[in-house]
């Protein structure tokens, strides 16, 4: 209680004490994210639907990565080499950019609204293009493009 400003509570950051250096696991982080989001679903910022394809994105890809590492922890060496793996699955440019945007998401929300870490280590990142850097590109041609090439087919 402070003399004339009534009760002033000490700042938390919805995961109780911590702050930064904390020793907060990226699976809590996430989940209070998902907390926050659904929050915001029901303000109207965001579908249901989006808010089920963030989770199940999160259950698939990243909680298996980085859930039970420290959230302070996480370096940006350790999200391409998440990325590398991505590569190697194969996933495609975009659904390793959309990953990508959700682990950036998070780690934006430890960073900014709970304030875990004094950095954003997703920020950095170098993503894939969206057109086909893995090389799996498909072409259709109409019939009438099959002619300069009669003898090779």
């Amino acid at each position: 209680m402070a003399k004339g400003c009534g009760y002033v509570s000490e700042p938390t950051n919805n995961l109780g004490v911590g702050g930064v250096g904390s020793a907060h696991s990226f699976a809590e982080v996430a989940e209070n994210f998902f907390t926050h989001q659904t929050r915001m679903m029901k303000l109207g910022h965001l579908t249901a639907y989006t808010l089920h394809r963030y989770r199940r994105s999160y259950e698939l890809h990243l909680s298996t990565t980085f859930g039970l590492l420290p959230f302070t922890a996480i370096s940006a060496m350790d999200i391409e080499d998440q990325m590398v793996e991505q590569r190697d699955i194969p996933s495609s440019g975009k659904s390793i950019r959309n990953r990508h945007g959700l682990l950036l998401s998070i780690l934006m929300h430890g960073h900014k609204r709970l304030g875990l870490r004094p950095d954003n280590p997703a920020e950095l990142t170098r993503l894939p293009s969206k057109d086909g850097e893995l090389g799996r590109q498909v072409r259709f041609f109409q019939h009438g493009k099959w002619r300069p090439w009669p003898g090779r087919w």
